[in-house]
């Protein structure tokens, strides 16, 4: 989760510290809870593709992924304005691809969050 409000010193950006197994490291925690402050909000697309690590690859790429099972990690490419997204997990070395409508779907498969959209 992060947070609408406050900054977090060690990990730079918004996370909520309640939730946070590093807040022992921060000199200015909050001291507020989520069922408290209510300043919760969910992950963005583009906040959960940076802290995973998640690629954007081309089609080209793609298909030497799902062929090659190389390299490990988590991609995704566009099908084209409209036309949806392709994830492709591939963090064994036994690539899975599936086709999403949209790109916050397409990233919750990805990291395994399932319905968590």
């Amino acid at each position: 989760m992060r947070c609408k409000i406050f900054n977090c010193d060690v990990l730079h950006r918004n996370q909520c510290c309640a939730l946070c197994d590093r807040r022992s490291e921060c000199d200015n925690p909050c001291l507020n809870h989520p069922s408290r402050c209510r300043q919760t909000r969910k992950e963005t697309p583009k906040e959960l593709i940076c802290e995973h690590h998640i690629k954007l690859v081309t089609g080209e790429e793609a298909a030497k992924i799902l062929y090659t099972h190389r390299p490990l990690g988590l991609f995704y490419r566009r099908l084209g304005p409209g036309n949806g997204f392709i994830g492709i997990r591939n963090c064994t070395g036994e690539a899975q691809e599936r086709e999403f409508p949209g790109v916050e779907e397409c990233v919750y498969w990805l990291i395994d969050m399932g319905g968590q959209i």
